[in-house]
């Protein structure tokens, strides 16, 4: 019987304010393991807290004068516990407890609104946002295990309770779902064929069919899943909207092959997802409103039609001895009627390079660099009083190369690092954007210990 327990806590200063705490969160979490002296018996156990405080910026452009604040707290507790007959038959019991509650608050501002094409401003009467959850899962199924092959299958269901500020926007949803899996050897101990599914009440689903070889991999996945609720009882700060969205469904075909030597490993790959049906958010202000406000209001949309996105890639990795350089290269492109609404880079490409030292004291050592690329694209812009990113076509954030360097070192049980985040800021530019109007990382240092009091 294992009994064990950790608390986290994190506070992050303002990048433009030191000392001004920008984000506070901590976490603690209990759990515990038993297993009989038969072994046929095993329960698992936890119970996890967390509260998580962001101060809104409000970007650099259109800083916010006044509070904006977000918080999500949640508790968890999870039960798992079976009993195994044999290998061949066990049955197994799942439960699942939770509560959220996701805040936000910001003050009261005349905002602008353009809906069905019609321009109007009113003030706001919502200074607050309070959108919480209740859920209870329960899973029931079944697992075992024949020479190679493995199998499980689980009646489930799931109650959730939404509710928010408004009444007449709280929901009941009960769930249903029947799920198997199956895993076995085909040709021998190094190859594995994989095939899971899970059908929910109402034409939901979830499918997976996958070949895993030595050498190379195939796997089809297709889904079927409803909009959120965040999107279907849309809320803003000046009025709400009941929206009724289809399910969106998502079918993806993927593959990779393994070529190595002693000297260097190549795995190129390649995948192909459609999706119809796309749910996202864009700015429902005139673009006049906007630098005037120094505002956006995202309100979720529906596409009926589909895209397509087409990816290719390699990872390319060399082995010199004590010194290593791992490459990523990805290359996508979008296709189809909604091609338009779904904007990613056309290129990316992760590289590091280190050198790693070993020695028979139990001591190591690693230090390198690391380098982070991707094409310019019109990446989706924040907003902070909905909390969602929405499309947009106006800002186009440039190509930028950020370069890391690094340090780790161990000696038994203890191991630190030095790491200098951004360090060529100022050689190229003044810096990047990860999204419009928010600036990227500075140039930071970052030490980190790591002490196992125990062998």
């Amino acid at each position: 019987w294992n009994i064990g327990g950790y608390f986290h806590r994190m506070m992050i200063d303002a990048a433009e304010r030191p000392g001004d705490k920008q984000v506070i969160s901590q976490e603690f979490d209990l759990f515990t393991q038993y297993k009989s002296d038969s072994g046929k018996y095993q329960l698992l156990a936890h119970w996890l807290s967390m509260g998580h405080r962001v101060q809104e910026t409000g970007r650099i452009m259109f800083p916010m004068s006044k509070k904006v604040e977000t918080s999500d707290t949640r508790n968890r507790f999870h039960l798992y516990h079976q009993w195994m007959k044999s290998e061949l038959l066990g049955v197994y019991h799942e439960l699942q407890l939770k509560q959220a509650k996701n805040l936000h608050e910001y003050p009261q501002i005349q905002t602008p609104f353009n809906s069905s094409k019609r321009r109007r401003s009113a003030s706001s009467n919502l200074p607050r946002m309070d959108i919480r959850e209740h859920s209870a899962r329960i899973q029931i199924g079944f697992k075992g295990a024949r020479e190679s092959l493995f199998y499980s299958g689980y009646l489930q269901h799931k109650f959730t309770k939404f509710s928010s500020q408004k009444s007449q926007y709280e929901q009941h949803a009960h769930e249903y779902a029947l799920g198997m899996q199956t895993r076995c050897n085909v040709l021998g101990d190094a190859d594995f064929f994989h095939w899971d599914g899970t059908y929910m009440l109402g034409g939901l689903y979830k499918v997976r069919i996958a070949y895993k070889h030595p050498i190379w991999d195939i796997a089809y996945e297709s889904v079927k899943f409803k909009p959120s609720f965040l999107t279907q009882c849309y809320q803003h700060n000046i009025g709400d909207e009941t929206n009724i969205f289809s399910p969106t469904t998502a079918t993806q075909i993927s593959g990779k092959l393994r070529l190595a030597t002693s000297t260097f490993t190549l795995l190129p790959r390649a995948s192909l997802t459609k999706v119809r049906n796309h749910i996202y958010f864009q700015n429902s202000c005139e673009e006049d409103d906007v630098n005037k406000y120094h505002l956006f209001m995202a309100q979720p949309e529906q596409d009926r039609a589909y895209f397509c996105m087409a990816m290719l890639g390699a990872d390319l990795n060399f082995n010199l001895g004590n010194t290593h350089w791992d490459n990523e290269f990805t290359s996508a492109t979008v296709l189809g009627p909604s091609a338009e609404l779904f904007h990613i880079p056309t290129f990316l490409i992760n590289s590091k390079l280190y050198y790693v030292c070993t020695t028979q004291e139990d001591a190591a050592l690693e230090t390198g660099i690391d380098l982070h690329w991707k094409s310019s694209y019109e990446a989706d812009v924040y907003d902070p009083l909905m909390r969602q990113f929405y499309w947009q076509h106006d800002f186009k954030i440039p190509h930028y190369p950020i370069v890391d360097l690094f340090l780790n070192f161990r000696i038994s049980t203890f191991h630190a690092f030095v790491k200098v985040n951004h360090v060529n800021e100022y050689v190229f530019s003044n810096g990047y954007s990860v999204t419009p109007f928010y600036p990227g990382q500075h140039r930071t240092l970052e030490l980190g210990v790591d002490w196992l009091f125990f062998d």
